[in-house]
């Protein structure tokens, strides 16, 4: 459908309009796609027509299955021998802070080290790839740094942004809502 000036406008979630009510029980099997799952006291958000073609969905902790994190990297006290889980796996991180206190550095290191297999944790011998977001430096002055803390550039993969065939820099977080990746480098194995 589209509006006085020929622009879309959001459509209703086709769910919606099947299941204007409200939920009336807590029950394990309702389905994401119903807006609510177990959630019967609190608002529904299936209306909220902010996000063309995305829906809310509520869902009580209660219904979320416990997992114990693996560690992408666990370091060692030399004063105790303790081990330290660091960085969850399969997470995005972030790193902030002021300038010049080594940020970058830092995520380039552990890039490195995970390239090699030599990042202690549960890849430790195997080595890994890493995606590096760094718009602050270009691809040349990374490749750079890279080098100088011995990454396997064959695992350190740079993402690009492409808009109708021109390349763009990349932000975070309005780049992460990116539907569609194309890999050209190979098997990422």
């Amino acid at each position: 459908m589209s509006g006085a000036n020929g622009a879309s406008e959001p459509q209703e979630p086709a769910h919606a309009a099947e299941n204007d009510s409200r939920q009336t029980d807590a029950n394990p099997t309702d389905s994401p796609g119903d807006g609510v799952n177990g959630v019967s006291d609190l608002p529904d958000l299936r209306g909220n027509r902010h996000w063309s073609g995305q829906t809310v969905t509520l869902t009580r902790f209660s219904y979320i299955q416990w997992a114990e994190p693996n560690w992408l990297w666990q370091w060692v006290d030399p004063d105790t021998g303790k081990r330290h889980d660091a960085i969850p796996a399969g997470t995005l991180g972030y790193a902030t802070g002021i300038g010049g206190v080594g940020k970058s550095s830092f995520a380039l290191w552990l890039a490195a080290r995970l390239s090699k297999g030599e990042l202690p944790g549960m890849y430790e011998g195997t080595p890994q790839h890493s995606v590096i977001v760094a718009p602050e430096d270009g691809a040349e002055m990374t490749a750079l740094r890279l080098a100088a803390v011995d990454a396997d550039h064959d695992r350190v993969i740079l993402p690009e942004i492409w808009q109708d065939g021109f390349p763009e820099t990349l932000h975070f977080p309005e780049h992460f809502e990116i539907r569609s990746v194309e890999t050209s480098c190979g098997d990422p194995g």
